[in-house]
């Protein structure tokens, strides 16, 4: 279960974006939306939080398919 806290955010979002994990991102979105939508309201944030940084960093990166994928 992600953690609320930057390290957590920013440690998951690393390794989501590696290349091995590319093939993986519509299994993680999908996960993402489940994860999101069954957690504690206290959590929801930190999915939030997570989707912002993968969408972002990919842009950053040159590549959009996180921001196509969400």
């Amino acid at each position: 279960m992600l953690e609320g806290s930057q390290i957590s955010i920013v440690t998951a979002s690393d390794l989501l974006l590696s290349p091995q994990a590319e093939k993986l991102i519509p299994f993680t979105v999908e996960l993402w939306q489940r994860l999101l939508q069954r957690s504690h309201r206290s959590k929801k944030l930190a999915y939030v939080y997570l989707a912002n940084d993968l969408i972002q960093k990919s842009l950053m990166n040159g590549t959009d398919t996180y921001q196509k994928a969400f």
